[in-house]
Formats: C-alpha cells, sequence, structure tokens
C-alpha cells in the first residue's frame, strides 16, 4: 500500500512532519472507533446489512476456491456473487485467517485508512502543502459519504471508496503530465482492478462514468495524443483481463440470479438544491431512502474554496471537473429531472439511490476545495487583487447557466425547498455574486466565509446530535491534537502577520471539524447478540436427531431480515437454510414440496415458525417439537441432498462424497435414470460428464449408461476462461512493470514528423 501511495519511495527521505501526518489519522480512527481493539461481538456498523455481505463468506472461510455455495440460499453459486470481496485483497483475507466475522471492524479501519492516504496522494496532484494535504484527507476520511455507509452496513461501499481518489490521481497524472506514463498506466490499471474486486458495482459504475466524462473532455480540446491514448487502452485491456476472474462469471450469471426487491430506477432523487444541501449540511435529497444514502456532509467552506478553484485555478483542471460535478447533479436528480432516461440505460435500470453517485464525486470536489485554498493563500501572500477578468466573468456566467438549465429541467417537479436546501443555494450564489462584481476582496471574502459557517453550524447543529457527551469529546480530542500538530510544525513561523495570513485556513479548520464532529454523530455500535440467540437451542435440539442425509435444509417461515442470528448459526453448523437476507437469490429455487409418483416430499428437513417470534403466534399446523414456544415441524418424505429418480419412484442410494463442487452418489443405476441435485439450477454442472439441465429448479439429467457410482461435478466454463485471462493479465502487468522503462522509451520515443521537426530546428541554429 506505501509504494502505491507514494511514488518513487526508495529515492525519499521522509521528514519527521510526513511521518507524523501519516501516523495521525490512525490515532483519529481510534479515537472514532474505539471499539476496534476492544473484545466483545460488536459491529462499528449496522449489523443488520454488515451480516447480509459478511455471512457469505462463512462459507469461503472454509472453501476459499469453492464455486458452488451449499451453504447459502439454496445453493447460490459463488462465483455468481456480484457482491463478492474475496479477491478483494483488503477484506477477504482478513476474514480467512480470523475465520470470525467480526474482523470486519478492522477491514472498515483499514480502508479508512487507505482513504485517509489515497486522498493525501490525489490532493499532492495540486498542492504541495502538507497541511493542508493533512485537514482535507481527515474530511475525506471522516466525510458524510464515508461515515454514513459504515452506519449503514455498506461495507464494500467504503472499500470502494477508498480506492477512488488514486483513480483519479493516476488518470489525471496519465493525461495532463508527460512524466511517467507508464507508472500512472500501471497505477490506474491496479487501482481500476481493486475498485472492481470489491464488489462495490456501484461505485465501478460511477467512478468510470466520471473518468468518462473527464476523457471526453480531453479527447475534444485535443489534450490527449496517441501515447496517452494507448496508454489508457492498454490500461483497460490490463484491469478487464486481471478482473477476468470475477467480471466473466458475474456477466453469465446475470440471467441466473434476482434482486430481492422491485428496482424502480426513476423512484428518487433530489432537486439541486437538495444537492446541494446534502454536501453542505448533511441533508437527505429525497424522502425514499434514509439519510444515509445521500449523505455527502463536508460543510459550506470546503465548497466556497471549490467555486474560487474553478474561477481562478487551471482550466484543464476545473473545466472537465465542473462537467464531472454537473453529471453528478443530474444523475442525483433520479426521476426528477426531464434527463431521467439516462437512468434507463441497460444494466443501470438495475440502480436505485441516484444519490449514491457523490461518494464517487466526493474526491473531485475536495480535490477543487484543497485547490481553492492554495490559490487564495498564494494570491493573498503575494498581495493579488481578487479580480475577475473578462474571460473569468464569461466562463462563471456559463457555469451559472448551465445551472440554471439543469434547475429549469426540474420544473415538473419543483417544490418547496427545505431551510437547508434554501441557505444552500444561497450562501453559494451570493459567493458568486462577490465575486461577479468584483468584490471579492479578502476582507469581504472573510467576513462572508465567518457569516457562512456561522449559518452552517446552526444547520449541523440542527439535524446532527452534537451536543451529546460522547461525541463532543471525540470531536475535541480530534480538534485538539489537529491543532497542536498544526500549530507545532508551523512554530517558527508564527507571527501576526502569519496568522492575519492564515485566517481562511482557521475557517477551513473550524468547518471541517464541525463537519466530521456532524459526521461522526451519526455512529453508533450495533451488537446482534449471536451468543443468546435462541437458534442456539432450536439447533440443539435439531442434532439430537439421527442424521440421514449429508446436509440438513430447514425452511423459516418468518421474515429472514429479522432472523439473521438464525442463518449465521445455521450456517456455522453445517445447516442449510433456504431463505435467508440478501440483495441477490437464484431465479430458479427449489419448490418448498415436490411430488414423486404417489408421494409428496419436502425439500426441507425442517420447517422453523420463526414467525413466532414476530407475531408471538403459533404459525405452523403442524408441530413436532417446540424450543422456547419455536415450533419445528420435521417432515416424514424429504428429498436427499442428491437422488436418483426412476419410474416415479426414487432408487435407493448412499452420498459417498459431498463436497464444494463436486457430489458422488453410489447405488446401482440403469441408463434413463433421472439424477437430481438438490439445488438451485445453474449452468456449469455435470453428471458423469454431461451437461445437465433444469429439473424442477434443480439440476438434473438422465444417465447415458449402467453405473454404480455417479459424479455430480460443478464446472462451469466461464470459471476457467477467467481465471485464464486473469493469469495472462497478472503476468502481462508483471512484464509491464519489469520492463516499463523500455516501454516508457518507447512510448516516449518522438515519431517521425517530430524527429524531422527536431533536425530541421537543429540546422537552422547551426
Amino acid at each position: 500500500m506505501y509504494i502505491i501511495m507514494i511514488e518513487n519511495v526508495n529515492s525519499c527521505t521522509l521528514s519527521k512532519k510526513s511521518i507524523v501526518y501519516f501516523l495521525l489519522p490512525i490515532l483519529f480512527l481510534l479515537i472514532v472507533f474505539p471499539s476496534v481493539v476492544q473484545p466483545g461481538q460488536i459491529f462499528i456498523s449496522d449489523s443488520q446489512d454488515t451480516m447480509t455481505l459478511v455471512m457469505p463468506e462463512l462459507f469461503l472461510m472454509e472453501h476459499p476456491l469453492a464455486l458452488w455455495n451449499y451453504d447459502w440460499i439454496t445453493g447460490f453459486p459463488a462465483i455468481s456473487d456480484v457482491n463478492t470481496d474475496r479477491f478483494y485483497p483488503f477484506s477477504f483475507p482478513f476474514f480467512l485467517v480470523s475465520q470470525n466475522i467480526f474482523v470486519v471492524n478492522l477491514i472498515l479501519f483499514v480502508n479508512l485508512y487507505i482513504a485517509y492516504l489515497a486522498f493525501f496522494k490525489l490532493g499532492s496532484y495540486l498542492v504541495k502543502n502538507n497541511d493542508l494535504l493533512l485537514i482535507f484527507s481527515l474530511g475525506y476520511m471522516f466525510s458524510g459519504v464515508l461515515l454514513s455507509r459504515i452506519l449503514a452496513g455498506h461495507i464494500s461501499f467504503v472499500y470502494a471508496m477508498a480506492w477512488i481518489p488514486l483513480i483519479y490521481y493516476f488518470f489525471l497524472k496519465l493525461i495532463l503530465d508527460s512524466d511517467s506514463l507508464l507508472n500512472n498506466m500501471i497505477g490506474l490499471t491496479i487501482c481500476e482492478a481493486l475498485l472492481f474486486f470489491t464488489g462495490a458495482v456501484y461505485y465501478a459504475f460511477f467512478c468510470n462514468a466520471i473518468l468518462l466524462i473527464l476523457f471526453l473532455y480531453y479527447l475534444g480540446t485535443k489534450k490527449l495524443n496517441v501515447k496517452k491514448i494507448i496508454s489508457l487502452s492498454i490500461a483497460m485491456v490490463l484491469m478487464l483481463s486481471i478482473t477476468a476472474i470475477k467480471l466473466i462469471p458475474n456477466i453469465v450469471g446475470l440471467q441466473y440470479i434476482q434482486r430481492i426487491d422491485i428496482i424502480n430506477p426513476l423512484g428518487d432523487g433530489g432537486l439541486l438544491e437538495n444537492n446541494l444541501a446534502a454536501f453542505v449540511a448533511g441533508l437527505p435529497i429525497d424522502t425514499v431512502f434514509g439519510s444515509h444514502e445521500t449523505m455527502a456532509l463536508i460543510g459550506i467552506i470546503p465548497i466556497f474554496f471549490a467555486i474560487i478553484a474553478l474561477v481562478w485555478g487551471r482550466q484543464d483542471v476545473t473545466v472537465p471537473l465542473f462537467f464531472a460535478i454537473v453529471f453528478t447533479f443530474i444523475w442525483a436528480d433520479g426521476g426528477r429531472t426531464l434527463l431521467s432516461m439516462i437512468h434507463l440505460l441497460p444494466l443501470v435500470s438495475s440502480f436505485r439511490n441516484a444519490g449514491r453517485i457523490f461518494g464517487a464525486i466526493m474526491p473531485l470536489v475536495l480535490l477543487l476545495a484543497i485547490y481553492g485554498v492554495d490559490l487564495l493563500h498564494q494570491k493573498i501572500k503575494n498581495n493579488e487583487p481578487l479580480k475577475i477578468n473578462i474571460e473569468q466573468r464569461n466562463n462563471i456566467l456559463i457555469g451559472v447557466s448551465i445551472l440554471v438549465l439543469l434547475k429549469l429541467l426540474e420544473l415538473p417537479w419543483i417544490t418547496i425547498p427545505s431551510i437547508e436546501a434554501a441557505l444552500s443555494s444561497i450562501l453559494i450564489a451570493g459567493l458568486i455574486l462577490i465575486i461577479l462584481l468584483n468584490k471579492s476582496s479578502p476582507s469581504i471574502l472573510a467576513i462572508y466565509f465567518s457569516v457562512a459557517l456561522l449559518i452552517d453550524i446552526v444547520l449541523i447543529t440542527k439535524n446532527f446530535s452534537l451536543m451529546t457527551e460522547p461525541v463532543l469529546i471525540k470531536g475535541a480530542l480530534i480538534a485538539t491534537i489537529l491543532v497542536a500538530a498544526l500549530l507545532w510544525f508551523n512554530r517558527t513561523n508564527i507571527s501576526g502577520k502569519w496568522v492575519k495570513n492564515h485566517v481562511f485556513e482557521g475557517l477551513l479548520i473550524i468547518g471541517i471539524l464541525i463537519s466530521v464532529t456532524g459526521n461522526i454523530s451519526v455512529l453508533q455500535l450495533s451488537d446482534p447478540h449471536l451468543s443468546d440467540s435462541p437458534a442456539l437451542a432450536v439447533i440443539e435440539k435439531i442434532n439430537e436427531y439421527p442424521k440421514t442425509t449429508s446436509q440438513i435444509w430447514v425452511y423459516e417461515i418468518g421474515w429472514p431480515v429479522k432472523h439473521l442470528d438464525f442463518t449465521f448459526w445455521m450456517i456455522k453448523n453445517n445447516i442449510h437454510p433456504m431463505r435467508a437476507y440478501y440483495s441477490y437469490s437464484p431465479t430458479n429455487t427449489p419448490p418448498a414440496a415436490l411430488k414423486i409418483g404417489n408421494m409428496d416430499y419436502f425439500t426441507a428437513d425442517y420447517i422453523i415458525d420463526t414467525a413466532y417470534l414476530e407475531n408471538g403466534e403459533q404459525n405452523l399446523k403442524e408441530v413436532t417439537f417446540k424450543v422456547n414456544n419455536i415450533s419445528v415441524f420435521k417432515p416424514e418424505n424429504v428429498l436427499p441432498n442428491a437422488f436418483v429418480v426412476r419410474d416415479n419412484q426414487i432408487v435407493p442410494s448412499k452420498i459417498e462424497v459431498f463436497n464444494p463442487d463436486e457430489v458422488t452418489i453410489a447405488g446401482s443405476f440403469l441408463t434413463g435414470d433421472t439424477v437430481v441435485l438438490k439445488t438451485a439450477y445453474y449452468p456449469g454442472w455435470k453428471i458423469n460428464g454431461q451437461e445437465t439441465g433444469n429439473i424442477g429448479n434443480m439440476v438434473g439429467g438422465r444417465l447415458a449408461a449402467d453405473t454404480t457410482r455417479i459424479t455430480i461435478r460443478f464446472d462451469p466454463w466461464e470459471s476457467k476462461v477467467g481465471m485464464l485471462l486473469t493469469c495472462i493479465g497478472v503476468l502481462a502487468l508483471i512484464l509491464v512493470i519489469v520492463k516499463r522503462k523500455d516501454l516508457e522509451r518507447l512510448l516516449t520515443r518522438p515519431n517521425a514528423k517530430q524527429t524531422k521537426d527536431l533536425s530541421s530546428k537543429k540546422k537552422k541554429r547551426q
């Protein structure tokens, strides 16, 4: 990680200040999340969504190379899981080594630290001031888009947002700088692959959609030469190849999985002023989803500095970033703009929560903000007037016109804005007006920034619980340590003039710390009470019965989202839950019961009345036993995990092997017998080497010859092709790294025209 973050680390000597600034975020994380180093079975995130995402890991902990997850939702193939992070090196290995789902606390801690380092690197593209980089990296690490995701238990989103700043950094370096072309291409490739491996499909799309906006701008303004286009193409090919082990099975499997809920891609979204308020005051942009979906709190001061950068910054950076922000606002509008059709495009029509895109744009907003601070500081230091020229005035008017056009496109859905939305819009419009009127002297800006900050503090205090003791203590500790570190490393420069020149940095620190405290206030620990789960007593009673099958199946009639403890303990005890709460499930789900000949067979070995825990009523007509008043029915006739049917009767057989990806049945079997594996149908299964079909939504096929042994093996082609392409991609990347100097010379070698021009100039000089 350190090698990725700091280029040419072997040739650099880190100062004490740099070391402290790399260690401080670890201390800040410990202040906010002390439970990470404390014993106890608790999550620093919401237990419901966290367990939903990490429980499939229970199977992979035992069988990390398996393709078929026989513990999860009627046999959900592990290779089809679009949300899996099994190839993400900063998540799954922690589970594998610890064999404990509560290690996710440490994983989140590590990824937040990566987010800090990643933005530190992105910010360094435009600013070399370590003080500013520390402040803004802290602001990103504790921004609303990250901490709200921890609150909600959307842990894969946190993993994704940790890497997005680095993707932008390597992209901008590759496009706008002529040096280290290959190093930037390699960095872009690795970070893009890591982003995809996090399993956060939303952010893989959002990030690359924003990159496409930037690419089209640079292509249209002729900033891209052939060598840079070739480098980007190589990076894309390498990334697709490296991620093929996950990408290809996911694409193939899309037609065999379904969401647990119906998606309305136009069912949410916010108006322009709501989008602004999400950043300024942490306001949700709509009333459809919880505030955690769109909370992007960084405060008004960074937004002001971003505007300053857009006005006085270098246009090759600021203009494309402005268009990226405009695209973000259009997307976040969801179904509340005349441009809503973009949500109906293929694949993205399965997306919801339009405001999630704020997580992808946040690093670029903060990049503009840190750039704006540096620009303003330099102008004040050099006594340069804060005036705009005609070109800058025209650019501002064009930008404002674009935003007005966006608002006009929202008119059919216009509503009375909230106080937060109205004030956010007014404060931003006020700053733009001050700049347009050329009234932006340091004194006027300082007054306006101060007033805006006071208003923002009131709004944040109104919407967040800042005044509770734990939040105040954490906020005060972070503020004290941050300010002390900044003052210590600048102690030799402190004077009246220095303080006067750093008024805006002081306002920035206050604004960032207030926003950070607001974001911290939403966090809360969650205890799933796994050790107290009633599932334990039910499982103990089930285990008293003779085990007649390789794997016991249970069907819970309660709402699975309310009984994640049952799902957890069932999987831990090799009991297969037929129902579970998860984003996706197989389209082919085995039936609850099946008639073979004159006999009715159940799919589940036990039916458990978990609904009793919801309504306090007995919900089963037939009851075999009760545990703490939870009724359980044990059917007499249950389908084995794998069975053979002949003449509408089940043929006597014995399951000799029941392993991931392979099941073996022994018996006396004849040509034409029907073999069935009790799992959700998915292509890729073979019976004695022959392809299978869909029999009652289960995997099945007919025997081609008499035999005494049947082997059912999961051997999908997409997994083998994906693994092969990934191996090729990794080897190609290694080759590029080893030969990067030679390739760099090849890419940067002048073409024939350039050589001829250089030769002509040389002759003229002679």
